[in-house]
Protein backbone atom coordinates (compact mmCIF):
# COMPACT_ATOMS: atom_id res chain seq x y z
CA UNK A 1 0.00 0.00 0.00
CA UNK A 2 1.59 3.11 -1.13
CA UNK A 3 -0.07 5.54 1.88
CA UNK A 4 1.07 8.44 3.24
CA UNK A 5 3.00 8.10 6.72
CA UNK A 6 0.57 9.68 9.10
CA UNK A 7 -1.17 9.04 12.12
CA UNK A 8 -4.39 9.34 12.90
CA UNK A 9 -6.56 11.88 13.72
CA UNK A 10 -8.72 12.25 17.07
CA UNK A 11 -11.46 14.70 17.16
CA UNK A 12 -11.68 17.13 20.10
CA UNK A 13 -14.55 18.72 21.26
CA UNK A 14 -13.21 22.12 21.91
CA UNK A 15 -12.10 22.56 18.14
CA UNK A 16 -15.06 22.68 15.71
CA UNK A 17 -13.56 20.76 12.52
CA UNK A 18 -11.08 18.34 14.19
CA UNK A 19 -14.34 16.09 13.16
CA UNK A 20 -13.70 16.36 9.53
CA UNK A 21 -9.72 16.55 9.90
CA UNK A 22 -10.04 13.02 11.60
CA UNK A 23 -12.75 11.73 9.27
CA UNK A 24 -10.03 12.80 6.21
CA UNK A 25 -7.18 11.07 7.91
CA UNK A 26 -9.52 7.85 8.60
CA UNK A 27 -10.80 7.88 4.61
CA UNK A 28 -6.83 8.28 3.77
CA UNK A 29 -5.70 5.23 5.97
CA UNK A 30 -8.71 3.56 4.89
CA UNK A 31 -6.74 0.13 3.88
CA UNK A 32 -3.89 0.11 6.45
CA UNK A 33 -6.92 0.41 9.67
CA UNK A 34 -8.33 -2.67 8.08
CA UNK A 35 -5.40 -4.02 7.23
CA UNK A 36 -3.84 -3.87 11.12
CA UNK A 37 -7.36 -4.77 12.80
CA UNK A 38 -7.26 -8.17 10.01
CA UNK A 39 -3.68 -9.06 11.17
CA UNK A 40 -4.16 -11.16 14.18
CA UNK A 41 -0.54 -10.75 15.06
CA UNK A 42 -0.86 -6.91 15.25
CA UNK A 43 -4.46 -7.19 16.46
CA UNK A 44 -6.06 -9.23 18.67
CA UNK A 45 -9.59 -10.95 18.16
CA UNK A 46 -11.74 -9.06 20.55
CA UNK A 47 -9.97 -5.72 20.07
CA UNK A 48 -10.41 -5.84 16.19
CA UNK A 49 -14.52 -6.66 17.00
CA UNK A 50 -14.32 -3.55 19.17
CA UNK A 51 -12.30 -1.12 16.52
CA UNK A 52 -13.53 -2.59 13.38
CA UNK A 53 -15.43 0.37 11.20
CA UNK A 54 -18.35 -1.57 8.88
CA UNK A 55 -18.57 -0.89 5.15
CA UNK A 56 -21.56 1.35 6.45
CA UNK A 57 -19.78 2.99 8.53
CA UNK A 58 -17.32 4.45 6.33
CA UNK A 59 -19.81 5.10 3.58
CA UNK A 60 -21.42 7.49 6.15
CA UNK A 61 -17.97 9.14 6.70
CA UNK A 62 -17.49 9.98 3.09
CA UNK A 63 -20.77 11.05 2.87
CA UNK A 64 -20.48 13.49 5.57
CA UNK A 65 -17.16 14.52 4.79
CA UNK A 66 -18.15 16.93 1.85
CA UNK A 67 -20.87 18.22 4.41
CA UNK A 68 -18.27 18.93 7.43
CA UNK A 69 -16.09 20.72 4.64
CA UNK A 70 -18.65 23.63 4.06
CA UNK A 71 -18.89 23.49 7.82
CA UNK A 72 -14.99 24.01 7.94
CA UNK A 73 -15.20 26.76 5.14
CA UNK A 74 -17.78 29.25 6.72
CA UNK A 75 -16.57 28.98 10.41
CA UNK A 76 -12.82 29.45 9.06
CA UNK A 77 -14.23 32.50 7.39
CA UNK A 78 -16.38 34.02 10.19
CA UNK A 79 -13.91 33.51 13.08
CA UNK A 80 -11.20 35.27 10.82
CA UNK A 81 -9.34 37.75 13.19
CA UNK A 82 -7.50 39.37 10.49
CA UNK A 83 -10.46 40.86 8.41
CA UNK A 84 -13.72 42.30 8.67
CA UNK A 85 -16.02 39.45 8.45
CA UNK A 86 -19.81 40.36 10.08
CA UNK A 87 -20.82 41.09 6.62
CA UNK A 88 -20.59 37.73 5.85
CA UNK A 89 -21.92 36.13 8.40
CA UNK A 90 -25.39 35.86 7.05
CA UNK A 91 -24.96 35.32 3.73
CA UNK A 92 -22.89 32.26 4.50
CA UNK A 93 -25.52 31.50 6.94
CA UNK A 94 -28.18 31.24 4.34
CA UNK A 95 -25.66 29.54 1.81
CA UNK A 96 -25.43 26.74 4.17
CA UNK A 97 -29.05 26.52 5.13
CA UNK A 98 -30.52 26.54 1.63
CA UNK A 99 -27.96 24.82 -0.56
CA UNK A 100 -25.61 23.02 1.51
CA UNK A 101 -27.41 20.92 3.80
CA UNK A 102 -30.37 20.37 1.35
CA UNK A 103 -31.38 16.68 1.66
CA UNK A 104 -31.09 14.79 -1.73
CA UNK A 105 -32.18 11.78 -3.32
CA UNK A 106 -29.29 9.93 -2.51
CA UNK A 107 -28.73 10.78 1.39
CA UNK A 108 -28.34 7.68 3.47
CA UNK A 109 -30.75 8.98 6.45
CA UNK A 110 -27.46 9.52 8.83
CA UNK A 111 -26.79 12.17 6.51
CA UNK A 112 -30.08 13.45 6.06
CA UNK A 113 -30.66 13.31 9.52
CA UNK A 114 -27.17 15.50 10.45
CA UNK A 115 -28.12 18.35 7.70
CA UNK A 116 -31.27 18.79 8.82
CA UNK A 117 -30.26 18.92 12.56
CA UNK A 118 -27.53 21.48 11.40
CA UNK A 119 -30.40 23.49 9.27
CA UNK A 120 -32.33 24.21 12.28
CA UNK A 121 -29.93 24.79 14.74
CA UNK A 122 -28.89 27.36 12.36
CA UNK A 123 -32.06 28.70 11.84
CA UNK A 124 -32.72 28.85 15.53
CA UNK A 125 -29.67 30.87 16.52
CA UNK A 126 -29.63 32.96 13.84
CA UNK A 127 -33.30 33.62 13.69
CA UNK A 128 -33.62 33.32 10.08
CA UNK A 129 -37.23 32.62 10.49
CA UNK A 130 -37.99 35.18 12.51
CA UNK A 131 -38.93 38.21 9.96
CA UNK A 132 -39.39 40.88 12.20
CA UNK A 133 -35.79 40.35 14.14
CA UNK A 134 -34.17 39.38 11.11
CA UNK A 135 -34.68 42.53 9.02
CA UNK A 136 -32.89 44.60 12.59
CA UNK A 137 -29.96 42.66 12.73
CA UNK A 138 -26.68 44.65 12.92
CA UNK A 139 -25.28 42.02 11.07
CA UNK A 140 -27.80 41.33 8.43
CA UNK A 141 -27.39 46.02 7.54
CA UNK A 142 -23.92 45.02 7.56
CA UNK A 143 -24.62 42.75 4.63
CA UNK A 144 -26.61 45.48 2.90
CA UNK A 145 -24.06 47.89 3.34
CA UNK A 146 -21.21 45.78 1.61
CA UNK A 147 -20.81 46.03 -2.10
CA UNK A 148 -20.14 42.47 -2.48
CA UNK A 149 -23.50 41.53 -0.89
CA UNK A 150 -26.00 44.42 -1.31
CA UNK A 151 -28.45 43.10 -3.26
CA UNK A 152 -29.26 40.55 -0.25
CA UNK A 153 -30.07 37.32 -3.07
CA UNK A 154 -30.49 34.91 -0.47
CA UNK A 155 -33.20 36.88 1.25
CA UNK A 156 -36.85 37.27 -0.61
CA UNK A 157 -37.50 41.08 -1.86
CA UNK A 158 -40.15 41.56 0.78
CA UNK A 159 -37.20 41.13 3.19
CA UNK A 160 -34.70 43.07 1.16
CA UNK A 161 -36.98 45.63 0.95
CA UNK A 162 -37.41 45.85 5.08
CA UNK A 163 -33.83 45.52 5.29
CA UNK A 164 -32.96 49.17 3.33
CA UNK A 165 -36.41 50.07 5.39
CA UNK A 166 -34.96 49.88 8.68
CA UNK A 167 -31.49 51.36 7.29
CA UNK A 168 -33.25 54.50 6.23
CA UNK A 169 -35.11 54.88 9.47
CA UNK A 170 -31.85 54.70 11.43
CA UNK A 171 -30.25 56.96 9.07
CA UNK A 172 -33.25 59.38 9.43
CA UNK A 173 -33.18 59.17 12.88
CA UNK A 174 -29.00 59.63 13.10
CA UNK A 175 -29.79 62.97 10.65
CA UNK A 176 -32.42 64.49 13.47
CA UNK A 177 -30.51 63.97 16.04
CA UNK A 178 -27.35 65.98 14.47
CA UNK A 179 -29.77 68.72 13.71
CA UNK A 180 -31.45 68.82 17.35
CA UNK A 181 -27.43 69.41 18.24
CA UNK A 182 -26.60 71.84 16.06
CA UNK A 183 -29.72 74.10 16.74
CA UNK A 184 -28.82 73.29 20.57
CA UNK A 185 -25.41 74.88 19.81
CA UNK A 186 -26.66 77.91 17.22
CA UNK A 187 -28.80 78.86 20.51
CA UNK A 188 -26.27 79.43 22.59
CA UNK A 189 -25.59 82.91 22.82
CA UNK A 190 -22.06 84.42 22.34
CA UNK A 191 -22.01 85.78 26.10
CA UNK A 192 -22.71 82.74 27.39
CA UNK A 193 -19.60 80.78 24.96
CA UNK A 194 -17.22 84.02 26.36
CA UNK A 195 -18.26 83.44 29.43
CA UNK A 196 -17.48 79.88 29.15
CA UNK A 197 -14.00 80.34 28.01
CA UNK A 198 -13.29 82.73 31.05
CA UNK A 199 -14.51 80.45 33.40
CA UNK A 200 -12.50 77.51 31.88
CA UNK A 201 -9.22 80.05 32.03
CA UNK A 202 -9.43 80.70 35.39
CA UNK A 203 -10.06 77.21 36.28
CA UNK A 204 -6.54 76.17 34.48
CA UNK A 205 -5.01 78.99 36.10
CA UNK A 206 -5.91 77.85 39.40
CA UNK A 207 -4.92 74.53 38.66
CA UNK A 208 -1.20 75.15 37.73
CA UNK A 209 -0.63 77.38 40.57
CA UNK A 210 -1.74 74.62 43.19
CA UNK A 211 0.34 72.14 40.89
CA UNK A 212 3.13 74.59 41.34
Amino acid sequence: MQLPKHKLIQSCKTRWNSVLDMFERLLEQRWAVTAVLSDRTVTKQQDARVLEIRDEYWAIIADLKPVLEKLKCATTIMSSEKTVSISHIYPITFSIIKKHTIKTTCDRPRVAEFKATVRQSLSERMEVDNKARLVAMPALMASALDPRHKHLLFLARDETKAVFDKLNELCAHDLEDHAAIAEDMAETSPIDMTHSSVSMGLAKTSTTKELE
